[in-house]
């Protein structure tokens, strides 16, 4: 799977091709429209694209490069981004030398969504049994901040009186 498009609080966002296209314009040596943006064809040349990167196949410059913030729905596609970094089996492995962070996923799926939170400022890095860690854009500071989530569910006692 590749994450190409999304759509957060009723707008869409991405205008990606997929594998498929992309290896037919690179054989053919042809750019690629992509769509129309503001009235104009925007195309993308094959030779000039940056490195692929497996699953992620999304450009939108509304939220990329941590341009979510100047969005009018800023707050959803913070926590959208924030859902796809953190809801999932996957599990981090991070080089020690380098730091990167790769990923093991169950299914393509599932490391489509989170190479994509990660691509898009929410970098998911660490994982225990009760909480998961990432790095994500502080919006007020326009830094990366280091986010704890717990998930710590406390068991309430119920008490049950009869009418």
């Amino acid at each position: 799977m590749e994450f190409v498009k999304c759509s957060i609080a009723r707008t869409a966002y991405g205008r990606g091709i997929t594998d498929v296209e992309r290896a037919m314009a690179k054989r053919k040596g042809s750019p690629i429209a992509v769509e129309m943006i503001n009235g104009h064809d925007q195309t993308e040349d094959v030779v000039d694209m940056r490195p692929h990167i497996k699953g992620f196949n999304f450009k939108d410059e509304g939220i990329m490069n941590g341009n979510w913030v100047n969005e009018r729905n800023s707050e959803r596609i913070q926590k959208f981004l924030q859902l796809l970094a953190i809801c999932h089996t996957v599990i981090p492995e991070v080089d020690e030398e380098t730091g990167k962070v790769s990923y093991e996923a169950e299914s393509p799926d599932e490391a489509a969504f989170v190479v994509a939170a990660k691509e898009l400022g929410f970098e998911f890095y660490r994982r225990t049994q009760t909480a998961v860690s990432l790095y994500e854009l502080d919006p007020v500071s326009r830094k990366k901040v280091d986010r704890y989530k717990c998930f710590i569910f406390y068991l309430l006692d119920l008490v049950l009186v009869p009418i």
